[in-house]
């Protein structure tokens, strides 16, 4: 059980979703109607990625949970991969 987020962090998560919805410019990301999801890597830093489709922001927060559940702990390297395969840009 220790691989779970406490409760307090999976609502800051969900908190840091909803707010950060805004309108998008053209083909260019902006803040607006952007999607953003943050995380803890195994050395204690805190990332976030911005995400144009909420199911690319789900699917990414998702494919890293079973990533830590099946192969061990989250790195920037496996971070920037997994952001990239759900078409995310690194803030």
């Amino acid at each position: 059980m220790s691989d779970c987020i406490p409760l307090f962090k999976r609502v800051d998560l969900m908190i840091a979703y909803y707010i950060l919805k805004v309108k998008k410019e053209g083909a260019q990301m902006t803040e607006q109607d952007t999607y953003i999801l943050t995380y803890e890597l195994e050395d204690g830093r805190q990332v976030a990625a911005r995400f144009l489709d909420i199911n690319d922001r789900d699917g990414c927060d998702i494919s890293l949970g079973m990533y830590r559940m099946n192969l061990g702990p989250i790195t920037e390297e496996v971070w920037i991969r997994i952001v990239h395969k759900f078409n995310g840009e690194l803030l």
